[in-house]
């Protein structure tokens, strides 16, 4: 009966230590032209800086780092049209882009497409590849993109689209 109490006790002392602690997310929203187009949940950790048209959402601190871009396209007004000047838009994080496969998927319960290619980063020219999301909430389209060398793209994907599952006009 003792050791039955003390396995008991042991078992909920490591439980208490070494289960992971839930995650808060972070509210963070989107602005163009100074009104807000896009509210996000962000896991813990991570940071948005928006500059221009462009936010880089990212955790600085996660090994290796997690980082993608969300542009918001004003000047365009659907999916399509979007999709159609992909390479522009993204140019200044990844140019060259050749388009391997595009999907319809579905984001924030909206209609989505997701480019997946090919190309070169824009800060050093190296290959890469990447996965882009573009999709419209409410308003403007939204570009999302993550991309590296290797297969970092596709590993960080599902992280990216469970953020921009969480999207909702603000």
């Amino acid at each position: 009966m003792h050791i039955m109490k003390t396995s008991l006790w042991v078992a909920a002392v490591a439980a208490l230590f070494f289960t992971p602690a839930i995650a808060a997310s972070v509210s963070y929203t989107v602005s163009s032209g100074g009104k807000p187009v896009l509210a996000l949940k962000l896991p813990a950790g991570c940071e948005a800086r928006t500059k221009g048209d462009k936010t880089i959402i990212a955790d600085w601190h996660q090994r290796p780092k997690f980082e993608f871009e969300l542009w918001v396209v004003e000047n365009r007004k659907t999916v399509n049209e979007v999709v159609e000047r992909i390479g522009d838009i993204i140019k200044s994080e990844f140019q060259n882009i050749k388009v391997n496969k595009t999907d319809t998927i579905r984001i924030a319960d909206v209609q989505a497409s997701k480019i997946s290619g090919a190309g070169a980063e824009a800060d050093d020219g190296d290959p890469g590849k990447t996965q882009v999301v573009v999709f419209s909430i409410g308003g403007p389209v939204f570009v999302a993109c993550v991309h590296g060398e290797g297969d970092y793209a596709s590993r960080h994907l599902r992280a990216m689209l469970d953020v921009l599952d969480s999207a909702q006009k603000p």
